[in-house]
């Protein structure tokens, strides 16, 4: 399944715009689904045009997890958004069984995600959002 849904972003990635405010550095500005690598960790993340950015996923390989991948992406990514002032929303779902939901909260509250109160399917995992800092 994770390769089908990989191959599906790249064949579905579009650009219509860039988004006026935001400064360019490591990730896309375009808007639309974008794919950034650091490490052993992947990010998929679209940005609307709203101006809010969705992070897709997270995914570290199995052998890799534990070595801090993970958090050395999305210390790259939440700098990012908040030198851009850019909200951002994410599914703290994890996509395997082996990734434990509450460890994968923390994570992102750890990097000032919090839950929006809502859940976004019957398992009941959690809608959050970051505010830039």
């Amino acid at each position: 399944m994770s390769m089908n849904w990989y191959k599906l972003i790249k064949i579905s990635s579009f650009v219509t715009k860039k988004l006026s405010h935001a400064k360019n550095n490591l990730f896309n500005l375009d808007i639309g689904i974008h794919e950034f690598k650091l490490g052993h960790a992947t990010i998929f993340y679209q940005i609307y045009e709203s101006g809010e950015i969705g992070l897709s996923s997270l995914r570290v390989p199995m052998k890799y997890r534990g070595a801090g991948y993970a958090k050395k992406i999305l210390k790259s990514f939440t700098n990012w958004l908040d030198e851009n002032k850019l909200v951002s929303k994410l599914s703290a779902s994890p996509l395997d069984y082996k990734t434990n939901r509450n460890k994968l909260e923390e994570l992102y509250k750890s990097f000032g995600y919090v839950p929006t109160g809502y859940f976004i399917n019957p398992l009941k995992d959690k809608e959050m959002i970051r505010y830039p800092e």
